[in-house]
């Protein structure tokens, strides 16, 4: 599992660009309009053993949604649309470098708002947990193949997400 104390950003920073992670959330994100930061901040509180009880989602929902769906979605947006308009590559690199660095503030922010309270005695991860914690806050229903989904992203933390 993922060494206590590192922060959410390095554990992206370090689990993002191993293979397999980018398309099991970008497949949660499209097919069930799930937030990709949201989803590593679960997996992020599962490995560091974060105790379920001692994590409030609502308030990284509250946290998180304005910039999700006000700024974040919308460039996103945008982007997707240009990729098909002929002559906006420019257009679209300097829009996916702001929707990146926006995702990157909203980490820190998700961090900030995390309080983190190690349970000792616990070895076991709770990404599982965080993570189905995280849609039920965030009104997503669990659906049979979101309940796979989020188990495959689970599975995938237990083997790919050690420090």
């Amino acid at each position: 599992m993922t060494d206590t104390n590192e922060s959410l950003c390095d554990f992206v920073r370090r689990c993002y660009p191993l293979p397999g992670l980018e398309p099991v959330l970008l497949r949660l994100q499209d097919a069930h309009g799930l937030d990709v930061l949201m989803l590593l901040t679960a997996c992020w509180l599962g490995s560091v053993r974060q105790p379920l009880a001692h994590t409030d989602w609502t308030t990284l929902h509250q946290t998180q949604s304005v910039w999700h769906q006000q700024v974040i979605q919308p460039l996103r947006q945008a982007r997707r649309g240009l990729k098909s308009l002929a002559d906006t590559s420019s257009f679209y690199a300097e829009i996916k470098a702001l929707e990146q660095a926006l995702e990157w503030h909203c980490l820190e922010q998700l961090q900030a708002a995390c309080r983190i309270q190690l349970q000792d005695d616990s070895r076991d991860s709770r990404v599982l947990e965080h993570l189905i914690a995280c849609c039920q806050t965030g009104n997503t229903p669990l659906s049979g193949e979101l309940r796979s989904g989020l188990q495959q992203l689970s599975a995938w933390m237990e083997r790919n997400a050690r420090s």
